[in-house]
């Protein structure tokens, strides 16, 4: 990873970090460039005879970030017609693109039958009912997987798990089992696929074995007397170890997708289908750090509340699944730590990066770094309070590349009649 101390400042591949601070303004995001392409680069080479890795784009969305991951061979997943629009304008073609989400709109099923994607997930009987009636109209024959809901626990936080019956994604087996039987029925689609994805951070492989066996088995018992399935997409998952996402550290990941391809490549390989995979986070999260700045700090019945210019408008993570990213101050020293409570300027209660946090002492001004911040950082940014998002900017080659300009009133505003 590209974030290192130098002489005890904050630097990306030897560019200072306070300098691009001054430049931009805060909070601000930064990203390494060379951080993705390594990545993108690792899952390609361990999965190469793999028929298709495709980026998610809802990890980040960048247009910038798209580019750089499509220049690596990747294809794309998009869960919404605005996704694939995007995925589009960056380059990836629409034979590379796979369209999942448990309640697409038909205007988006029109958008993506239209463009011609390589493959469409159905997460329900209706949903296919509908993409056939689409396509009929359309007369394009769009490639289709059914998405399954196995039952099967990834071992993650409970609000990124989905391959539980208690999730709302995919469909029952039995469900499947009918629509594969009643194929004929539906004369405008191939109905070629199957798709199990069980859940985010995904830290052992395990979970992913078990999915693996239950996908080949199924596929080969469907296959049986012709083939039917062709296509198991596994979706993604892989997680990373955000504890350990540290300034000079370049080891934080659960488990490597030369890991993953050991494991699971030798049993699909016997079904004879063509498997996908469907990264995001771990290419993208540890690639970013958000800057802030340290507004105001107080005491409060004996709590210390350090304050800071970003809250959870430019970061949800830790409010929305109390998850924990290290906080570092951008200039190092020595200073005696001390138990404070990192929160930000948003009227929630929630609005907090980090409680009883051991935080070298800083003082107003100062300014720190939320590491880890790549993945579910931007892309779930909000307007709440009518703060506007934060600027991105991009380390390329040693320079500094604005990817995204800080937002303005005017644009938060623009599409409010003012009659």
């Amino acid at each position: 990873m590209g974030f290192n101390y130098i002489d005890d400042i904050l630097s990306c591949n030897g560019i200072t970090v306070p300098d691009l601070a001054d430049e931009f303004d805060t909070p601000l995001y930064l990203y390494d460039a060379e951080s993705i392409e390594q990545r993108a680069n690792a899952f390609r080479d361990a999965f190469n005879d793999v028929d298709s890795i495709q980026y998610a784009l809802k990890a980040n969305s960048n247009l910038s970030i798209l580019k750089l991951i499509r220049s690596k061979g990747l294809g794309a997943d998009v869960v919404s017609a605005g996704e694939l629009a995007l995925a589009i304008k960056a380059g990836f073609s629409p034979e590379e693109i796979t369209f999942t989400g448990v309640g697409k709109r038909n205007d988006e099923l029109a958008f993506a039958i239209e463009k011609q994607i390589g493959l469409i997930i159905a997460e329900s009987k209706s949903e296919v009912a509908l993409i056939n009636d689409i396509a009929g109209a359309d007369s394009r024959k769009p490639t289709v997987a059914l998405r399954i809901n196995p039952n099967i626990d990834a071992k993650t936080h409970k609000n990124i798990s989905t391959g539980l019956h208690h999730n709302k994604f995919g469909m029952e087996e039995n469900d499947l089992r009918e629509l594969i039987g009643k194929r004929s029925e539906f004369k405008n689609i191939d109905l070629a696929g199957i798709h199990i994805h069980i859940g985010s951070q995904v830290s052992d492989s395990a979970p992913y074995i078990e999915t693996a066996e239950y996908a080949a088995g199924l596929a080969t018992e469907l296959n049986r007397s012709e083939t039917i399935i062709r296509i198991i997409n596994l979706g993604g998952g892989l997680g990373v170890n955000y504890d350990k996402m540290l300034p000079g550290v370049d080891e934080y990941n659960h488990l490597t997708p030369e890991q993953l391809a050991k494991n699971i490549l030798s049993i699909i390989e016997p079904t004879g289908c063509s498997l996908y995979f469907e990264p995001g986070r771990w290419i993208v999260a540890p690639s970013a750090i958000l800057i802030t700045r340290v507004s105001y700090i107080k005491t409060i019945g004996g709590n210390k509340f350090v304050i800071t210019d970003a809250g959870m408008t430019d970061f949800m993570r830790p409010s929305l699944y109390q998850a924990t990213h290290p906080i570092v101050p951008i200039i190092n020293s020595d200073s005696p730590k001390e138990q404070v409570n990192i929160v930000g300027p948003i009227c929630e209660s929630t609005d907090s990066f980090a409680e009883d946090y051991l935080l070298p002492q800083v003082s107003e001004g100062a300014l720190l770094a939320i590491m880890g911040v790549g993945a579910y950082g931007y892309s779930m940014s909000s307007n709440y309070n009518l703060h506007p998002r934060p600027a991105e900017v991009m380390i390329v080659n040693g320079k500094s590349r604005l990817i995204r300009k800080r937002e303005t009133f005017d644009q938060m505003f623009e599409g409010m009649p003012d009659n």
